[in-house]
């Protein structure tokens, strides 16, 4: 696997060898959820791409930007076994070199609920560097993750604002055997926590069962006393939504989404499940 430091040493490589090539963005902290979206690009025969990089532009908090995971030469040995082709691991001058200017990207208000209201501005930084990662990387296919379903929602919306010829894959999400979807996070759990926060995907199941046989704001209360019920576990939301737009959903018959936050031991975790249309 090659590694590359700067954008100009990559354009070099990349313009020799023409083809398909496939891209995987990453903040690091690699887990099987990450080298599934890599075995994904690869199973098109397109060259892979990963990148790891830890954006500040998307972090409200300090303290959760210091704390985020770095764990770069267990990643570097995870990519090489899944196979990857390049990592990119650039400084954050590279991305955004002196003068630069953040751009804000009109989301149709998907930065401003559920993940967007509770980390302000996340979401225009989610957005910008992705935006930079596309124009710096030039790849043909992006494969995101379902875990991060909001995400991947306003990267596809600031890809069709900007017109960015790039296609984009998004991957089922991965969990660990009680349900917990995995997460570069879970590794600030302790195994006791860890356990419990498998109760997150049974609260998602419980919630689902319940849809339409249930009215949905009942349905989602049920939903939140379970996750209440998990020890040292408060949730910020639980809501069913519009699988393309986040629009609140008091029915269903339309592509659906059942989302949760909840914050376990200072860590804050999310989820979700899609919903079969009625």
């Amino acid at each position: 696997m090659l590694l590359f430091r700067h954008h100009a040493d990559w354009q070099q490589y990349h313009s020799r060898f023409p083809g398909p090539l496939a891209f995987v963005p990453t903040m690091g902290a690699l887990h099987e959820g990450h080298l599934s979206l890599i075995a994904a690009a690869r199973s098109t025969g397109a060259r892979t791409l990963c990148s790891i990089f830890v954006n500040p532009t998307q972090f409200n908090d300090p303290d959760d930007l210091l704390r985020y995971p770095r764990t770069l030469e267990a990643d570097v040995a995870l990519l090489e076994r899944a196979g990857c082709d390049a990592l990119y691991h650039p400084e954050a001058s590279d991305i955004y070199p002196a003068g630069y200017q953040m751009a804000h990207y009109n989301l149709n208000g998907l930065d401003e609920i559920m993940e967007g209201k509770s980390r302000p501005g996340h979401f225009q930084g989610v957005a910008n560097v992705v935006h930079r990662l596309l124009t710096l990387l030039q790849p043909d296919r992006l494969y995101l993750g379902q875990k991060d379903f909001q995400q991947t929602l306003v990267i596809r919306r600031m890809i069709a604002l900007e017109g960015l010829p790039v296609s984009t894959r998004v991957c089922p999400i991965l969990r660990e055997p009680n349900g917990l979807a995995m997460s570069s996070r879970n590794t600030r759990l302790s195994p006791a926590q860890r356990k419990e926060a498998g109760g997150l995907y049974a609260a998602l199941q419980h919630t689902r069962n319940k849809l339409g046989n249930t009215p949905v704001p009942e349905a989602l209360q049920g939903g939140l006393e379970l996750i209440r019920q998990l020890p040292g576990c408060s949730p910020d939301y639980l809501a069913l939504c519009h699988a393309e737009t986040l629009e609140p959903l008091l029915t269903l018959g339309e592509p659906a989404v059942l989302l949760l936050a909840a914050t376990l031991g200072g860590v804050r975790l999310i989820d979700n499940l899609l919903v079969p249309e009625a």
